[in-house]
């Protein structure tokens, strides 16, 4: 089961967040356009980070610098080229389901 006062329970908490306001966003044409789309994920993952890197450090008492190293900075390469590739790859797939839609 998950425990949300667990040293993850920010990062749950943050997707969630997260999840309403890039959903949001989407709603209002955000997820159409390759330039509107990367803003929109890296707002949603600076949201996850900032609930986790906080909740991170309270939960095992830990200075700024070391939530940080151990909850933010390990994972930003992996998560840029995953939001590259995503805001790259979304456009295309609504041109897709839009000429099925046709």
């Amino acid at each position: 089961m998950l425990k949300l006062s667990s040293a993850t329970g920010g990062y749950l908490v943050g997707m969630l967040v997260a999840a309403a306001l890039v959903g949001w966003l989407a709603d209002r044409g955000w997820d159409r356009r390759a330039a509107r789309s990367l803003p929109a994920m890296v707002l949603g993952n600076i949201v996850i980070y900032a609930f986790g890197f906080l909740w991170l450090q309270h939960a095992l008492s830990l200075t700024t610098s070391q939530a940080w190293h151990l909850g933010v900075r390990p994972f930003l390469p992996g998560d840029a080229l995953k939001i590259l590739l995503a805001a790259g790859l979304l456009p295309a797939a609504w041109k897709v389901v839009d000429a099925v839609r046709r």
